[in-house]
């Protein structure tokens, strides 16, 4: 997709960004059109300062708040750099990152940064002095994908040029930072991420970047018995190759996570504004079996639970011998809590077990025959595998006190923290656009997601989302932030604007899944599944909200299928950049929406997040985000969102009973052509549709030549076929009896099949 800021007739929009501002004043100039250009805006405490403010004493405040804030945040980044490790194989090769947590150079990694060193337990960390360090491998957590090291004498000097700094560390004199308490991380407060990606530091000095918390307890898969994240922080900071096992802090200067891992798209490992880190609570549970040196193993119950309507999480198998069964937990026992956790869904009963090592002595409610009891199970160990030898460590020659560090360096660090800069409502304005955010689940086909997610917009269930295969479904799937499921029917659909609009039409059955995409939702076992739609917390649209470019955005929705089940959605933060009129085309043609757009810079463009929500700091809806628009020349995508204005005028042309804009469209796609080789697309309701095949009728002519079901057909023939519309009109200038040749795109293959037409009867 190509994209440009201009329409015929206007002029362009000019971006200025003026270097003369003093610190922290954010100024804007116009560009000849008109048009704001670019604010630049920095935050502190609760503060956003923009050229809006008028008053001139209040503005020089709050630049002092800001200058004070940010000379904070550099003291505090320059406090926790030295306790960051860069970490090379022997030769120097490869590039991984870690944190370490006591003075004796006890840290902190990824597993799969280590991986290699397993045999031989020796490594290298580079460290900001200038300096490397001989790094001997100790403990790892394959299942976790963790890793303990410590690091000892000096093996070298950095290659990079600069000389290196002070004395060399030894041991009792390593910089380090203290373990936090992950359970405190709450949606929206702002991070730290530190590491070395790309390997871009040859003088061992930290990338740092800075973000916010986007979900807490996410749940990864692994594989196999490897890389299993159970219960995890996802964060929008920049996380990229290179960075695996470098630290999350937080805003006191406290760990409260090892990044390792991170969500991409088509562009390949790069960020996309989604990042995993694994939960400092979680490390800490396996914290002496790593300082030992062993292969430390997750535990097990032995035992499986499954969502029971009505009744909540219910244990319905387990071995005799298993751990819950010798405590006398038996199925059909409803389990209620783990640790003091309550438990809520069957996922939530794998994620939360899967953060405890074996021989875990962990405490159990249950309830049977109305009955509550308690128990403690001692943990089963979970098999693993390790793909070379990993030699026993010898029994460490220092004292086996507690990994946790130095008491005067852990004072020195919270010395230098920072309150959290996000603004004090934070917390109320996060959950408020949760509680009006849906996850959709319906149609998908190939490269096109499945699932996406929604705006609600009235009492009565009203949802917005954008035009995609999704809604085309036989039932479209609406999960709420309770987790509760309901059944949503389209009632208007506009495809200028590239907008549909839903109606909760009552409680989501289980009998059939709608999509092989569709998250498996718990029922809620406290009340009552509703046969009919209840009133929902939703957005009012009926006035403007005072937009304006470099105001702080709040953008929600489900990137990546990541909040499964009755996980919250996704939330990430950014500011509006500048408004103007979307012109785009998408393979030759025209892309569908032309109107005006928010640039957001904030990463949205991900599949599953167009139809969230972008509000503003006053919890006003701002806009929609959009479907994908990508700069194929730069292979960029383009953040926006429809602005608040056009959904209004969208919601009001559906209420009054306006015509369905793609219906004739619709119509026309039916249309019978001369001859039928067969197959049968995708029925997503426009011909803009990219033909992906549904279904080929047997014994037909493409059921010969070997075309088969979520085949992207390319072309047919001579004839490119870059949508519906484009196949349909290739198939109907075919004649009788033609040999034509189809060019498919299965997987990641480009192939061609021949397809020979029936002879006029």
């Amino acid at each position: 997709m190509n994209v440009t800021f201009t329409k015929p007739g206007r002029a362009r929009r000019r971006l200025f960004l003026t270097d003369a501002a003093p610190a922290g004043q954010a100024l804007i100039r116009r560009g000849q059109s008109g048009g704001v250009g670019l604010a630049l805006v920095l935050f502190s405490l609760a503060s956003t300062v923009t050229a809006r403010d008028q008053d001139a004493a209040s503005l020089e405040s709050a630049r002092r708040r800001v200058q004070e804030a940010e000379a904070r945040r550099v003291a505090l980044v320059e406090r926790l750099a030295p306790a960051v490790v860069c970490i090379f194989d022997p030769l120097q090769r490869g590039g991984g990152s870690g944190v370490l947590i006591d003075v004796d150079g006890h840290g902190l990694t990824n597993f799969h940064v280590v991986a290699e060193m397993l045999e031989t337990r020796r490594g290298l960390g580079g460290l900001s002095d200038g300096r490397l360090y001989a790094l001997h491998v100790l403990g790892v957590d394959p299942g976790g994908d963790v890793a303990m090291f410590r690091l000892g004498e000096v093996e070298g000097e950095s290659d990079g040029g600069a000389t290196s700094r002070g004395e060399a560390y030894t041991r009792g004199r390593f910089p380090c930072v203290s373990l936090g308490d992950s359970d405190a991380v709450r949606v929206g407060d702002e991070v730290i991420a530190m590491g070395n990606p790309f390997v871009l530091s040859e003088d061992f000095t930290p990338t740092v970047t800075f973000g916010h918390v986007s979900g807490v307890h996410r749940y990864q898969y692994g594989e196999g018995d490897h890389l299993l994240y159970s219960d995890c922080i996802q964060t929008d900071a920049a996380i990229n190759p290179g960075n695996s096992g470098g630290p999350l802090f937080n805003l006191s200067g406290a760990i409260i996570g090892i990044n390792g891992r991170i969500s991409i798209n088509s562009r390949g490992r790069l960020n996309v504004g989604v990042g995993y880190a694994i939960s400092a609570n979680q490390i800490r549970r396996f914290l002496p079996g790593l300082r030992e040196g062993r292969l430390v193993r997750h535990g097990s119950l032995q035992a499986t639970v499954r969502d029971e309507p009505g009744r909540g999480v219910i244990f319905d198998r387990m071995l005799e011998n298993a751990p819950a069964y010798n405590a006398g937990l038996r199925p059909g026992d409803r389990l209620l809590s783990i640790d003091g956790h309550r438990i809520t869904s069957a996922n939530h009963y794998a994620s939360l077990l899967g953060t405890y090592p074996e021989h875990w002595p962990l405490a159990i409610e249950y309830e049977r025959s109305g009955q509550t009891s308690r128990a403690v199970c001692r943990l089963e160990p979970l098999p693993i595998e390790l793909p070379v030898s990993f030699p026993l460590m010898p029994t460490p020659e220092e004292d086996a006190g507690s990994v946790v560090g130095n008491s005067d360096r852990h004072e020195e660090t919270v010395a230098g923290s920072l309150p959290n800069s996000f603004p004090t409502q934070a917390s109320t304005l996060v959950d408020a656009a949760l509680d009006r955010t849906v996850k959709l689940y319906g149609l998908g086909a190939g490269m096109e997601a499945g699932y996406g997610s929604g705006v609600l917009v009235s009492a009565e269930g009203d949802v917005v989302t954008v035009l995609s295969l999704l809604i085309d479904a036989r039932r479209i799937k609406a999960v709420m932030r309770d987790g509760s499921a309901w059944q949503a029917e389209v009632r208007h659909r506009d495809a200028g604007r590239q907008l549909a609009l839903l109606r909760i039409s009552g409680a989501f059955t289980t009998g059939r899944e709608i999509a092989a995409t569709a998250a498996p939702v718990a029922e809620d076992s406290s009340s009552e599944a509703a046969s009919v739609p209840r009133s929902f917390a939703h957005f009012e649209v009926t006035e403007n909200p005072e937009a304006f470019a470099g105001a702080w955005v709040l953008a929600v929705g489900n990137p990546f299928h990541i909040a499964e089940g009755a996980e919250a959605p996704s939330v990430t933060q950014g500011v509006l950049m500048s408004r103007f009129p979307l012109d785009a085309t998408r393979r030759s043609k025209e892309f569908a929406y032309r109107g005006e757009v928010w640039a957001i810079d904030a990463v949205t463009s991900s599949p599953g997040f167009p139809g969230g929500p972008v509000v503003d700091a006053s919890g006003a809806l701002v806009g929609v985000l959009g479907r994908e628009v990508r700069l194929t020349r730069t292979n960029t995508n383009l953040n926006y969102a429809i602005p608040v204005e056009e959904i209004r005028a969208f919601l009001a042309e559906a209420r009054s009973g306006g015509g369905d804009r793609a219906a004739t469209e619709a119509a026309q796609r039916d249309a019978v052509a001369p001859v039928d080789p067969g197959v049968r697309l995708v029925k997503a309701g426009y011909r803009t549709t990219l033909p992906y095949v549904e279904r080929v009728l047997k014994d037909s002519p493409a059921a010969r030549a070997g075309v088969r079901p979520d085949d992207l057909i390319l072309a047919v023939g001579t004839r490119e076929t870059p949508d519906a519309e484009a196949y349909e009109r290739a198939i109907k200038a075919l004649a009788p009896g033609e040999s034509v040749e189809f060019v498919l795109r299965r997987g990641r293959e480009v192939i061609t099949v021949r397809v020979e037409l029936p002879p006029p009867s």
